[in-house]
């Protein structure tokens, strides 16, 4: 599909947000928690709740070790045009679960920041453990938003296992 980039942010250092839409507006296919698109040979996660909407949202790490897939992301601005997937899925939640703990690290919060905000639209219990650098923590004022005290960081990476054996 032919996406046209709406907008783009930093979502902390080295990471970027880039907000995707049809070209000339309109509504875009829903998709399951946990999916993702693909633009040229690489995967990004969906950041929405998979509800439908006008907008995708993608949040790409830039890795100056790669193939160039994240420097050409982190290079797009407002108006530029990019092909795409449609939305697919190899991650989505279990919606017979009772409770989801949900847990991350570094750029990998950004699948579970599409089931965040799932879990909230259905009235889902969950409890997201987000391990990362300091400094290098994506979305996490979103997330504390979101979460509240449902959110348990660990911006060291040691208690990181401390936090999942106590749930």
């Amino acid at each position: 599909m032919n996406l046209e980039v709406l907008g783009v942010a930093d979502a902390c250092h080295a990471v970027r947000e880039i907000r995707l839409g049809r070209p000339g507006g309109g509504t875009l296919p829903p998709y399951t928690p946990g999916s993702h698109l693909v633009v040229g040979r690489n995967a990004y996660s969906l950041t929405g709740s998979g509800a439908v909407s006008t907008e995708y949202r993608v949040s790409v790490l830039l890795r100056p070790d790669g193939a160039g897939g994240s420097a050409r992301m982190h290079r797009l601005s407002a108006g530029d045009l990019v092909e795409a997937s449609g939305p697919r899925s190899m991650f989505p939640p279990v919606l017979s679960a009772r409770r989801h703990l949900l847990v991350a690290g570094g750029i990998g919060i950004t699948p579970i920041l599409s089931h965040v905000r799932a879990a909230l639209l259905w009235d889902r219990r969950f409890t997201v453990l987000y391990g990362h650098r300091p400094g290098f923590a994506a979305h996490l004022e979103e997330l504390r938003a979101l979460c509240g005290g449902r959110l348990l960081t660990d911006p060291v990476r040691e208690l990181l296992p401390r936090l999942l054996a106590a749930q």
